[in-house]
């Protein structure tokens, strides 16, 4: 066929076709690169699996394409196909709402009351599909048909809501520090809101097929800093972040606490109970650590490698830094991993002077933790 002679339903339909192979590359190569080039945590598994799916849609989107648009005269097989696609659509943004809600919480769903929800909506979904197939009558004016198309459509926009809501709690909940990168999620989660939203109002346009593989590399490269400055472990910072928030935060400033600790016999844990044991008494630290310094003003966490971590505060008196320490210590004492010992950690803190090295400061707390260890108090 000579394309001089398309009219513009043919061009646009080609066109959409054209876009959607396109992205299905793009998350083909996002996906490869994830799979072989991430850590095989929780976020990384939600993610590639929110590529997976969106695959999927671009894939029923080149085959419903030439039919919803007339170039190909099949009812029952685009009905067919519509049905997936909106199912897909649905299991999609619920994905995407796992994946937010473990970037914000690092726990997917934490109570049975959403998990119920969350799979309610799927199923919910996936009845209204069945029906849409049994009617075979989804485009037509009548009552059914228009209930069970606002149906369909609403409930992936639900589950995109719901994280978009979860980013905005969160974000004025966190840390100062933190409300920078709760912002950004939930910008980007609204860029896929509006991608939906615009691609039912003007269908023969891929807006959905253009805003999430937008979003995807973005995420793909947010992930990517990740890896470089995050512990996957403990899931806080590792030394490249701490490194990179001391260059960017503590350096210029005056006066700041940097605290050194590790964790007491933490070779005797792993020697007597293993080395499984051993990683879930540093995410249970790493986890205390970051719930005292989310209630501290300006206060950063990372782990600085083995059983060792860093804290720095900007406060920067003796009565701060030990009521900072006690709060630390409660804490701390709380962990029960099993009921045949207890955790508790060492500490050493120095003062930032004016213009000090990054490695200068670490240097004295870690002076001071091993002037510190096997001594009751600081």
């Amino acid at each position: 066929m000579d394309f001089l002679t398309w009219n513009s339903n043919q061009l646009l339909t080609y066109f959409y076709i054209f876009s959607n192979v396109i992205c299905s590359f793009i998350f083909l190569f996002i996906l490869r690169r994830s799979i072989s080039g991430m850590n095989d945590h929780s976020t990384g598994r939600i993610f590639n699996w929110v590529l997976i799916t969106h695959v999927i849609y671009f894939i029923l989107d080149i085959i419903w394409a030439p039919l919803n648009f007339g170039l190909v005269d099949n009812r029952i097989f685009l009905q067919i196909i519509r049905v997936f696609k909106y199912w897909n659509i649905t299991v999609s943004a619920y994905l995407w709402f796992q994946y937010i809600s473990y970037k914000i919480n690092h726990v997917i769903i934490d109570t049975k009351l959403k998990h119920m929800f969350s799979y309610m909506l799927n199923i919910i979904s996936f009845i209204v599909a069945v029906i849409i197939v049994v009617n075979n009558d989804m485009s037509s004016s009548g009552t059914l048909a228009i209930v069970l198309g606002y149906l369909i459509n609403l409930v992936p926009f639900i589950y995109i809501v719901g994280a978009i809501l979860n980013c905005l709690v969160e974000s004025f909940n966190s840390p100062r520090n933190m409300r920078k990168s709760m912002f950004l999620l939930t910008g980007y989660t609204v860029i896929l809101l509006l991608s939906g939203g615009f691609q039912i109002l003007f269908s023969q346009i891929p807006c959905l097929c253009f805003g999430t593989a937008f979003i995807m590399l973005v995420m793909y490269t947010i992930d990517l800093q990740g890896l470089i400055y995050n512990d996957p472990l403990t899931t806080i910072s590792n030394r490249n972040g701490l490194n990179k928030y001391y260059e960017d935060n503590i350096k210029s400033l005056d006066s700041a606490t940097i605290i050194m600790l590790d964790v007491d016999k933490f070779k005797h844990i792993n020697d007597k109970f293993g080395h499984l044991e051993g990683d879930r008494a540093l995410k249970n630290v790493a986890k205390c650590l970051k719930k005292v310094a989310e209630s501290v003003k300006d206060s950063f966490v990372a782990r600085y490698g083995g059983d060792e971590f860093v804290i720095i505060l900007k406060s920067s008196t003796e009565e701060e830094v030990k009521h900072f320490l006690g709060l630390l210590d409660r804490e701390i004492s709380q962990i029960k991993i099993r009921s045949n010992y207890n955790v508790s950690l060492s500490y050493g803190y120095t003062f930032k002077k004016h213009d000090d090295k990054f490695d200068n400061v670490i240097r004295r707390a870690d002076k001071e933790l091993y002037l510190s260890k096997g001594k009751d108090v600081i």
